[in-house]
């Protein structure tokens, strides 16, 4: 039996299955989330799910903020998922930017509290 373990690229974790299958692609963004920091991001483009863990976020720019819009339009139109362990800080900031309509939040803002979890 082959063990896969997991291996950390610019903040993005690839996980693969026991069958060598990448399961969902898991990216943890920074307390500070601007434009500056977009990259582990928009690198975790691929063919899998997404798992954002943005629960350490207290600030986020327009540009941040444009980057997690395109990354949900991006899954979706591949036929892929994205969940978002949003902070309270980021909640708020999408709600009064307008921008929580636009990631769905009924389906895209993950209700758990672990990474595990949002597998």
């Amino acid at each position: 039996m082959t063990i896969h373990s997991p291996r950390a690229i610019d903040n993005v974790l690839v996980l693969p299955d026991r069958r060598g299958r990448v399961v969902p692609t898991r990216v943890e963004l920074p307390e500070r989330f601007d434009c500056h920091r977009i990259a582990p991001l928009t690198r975790a483009a691929g063919s899998s799910d997404l798992v954002v863990d943005a629960r350490a976020v207290r600030f986020a720019d327009e540009t941040a903020i444009g980057a997690l819009v395109d990354a949900r339009l991006e899954r979706l139109s591949a036929g892929f998922d994205m969940k978002l362990l949003a902070s309270d800080y980021l909640r708020v900031i999408l709600e009064l930017t307008g921008d929580d309509g636009l990631l769905g939040t009924a389906d895209v803002f993950a209700t758990v509290t672990s990474m595990e979890e949002a597998a």
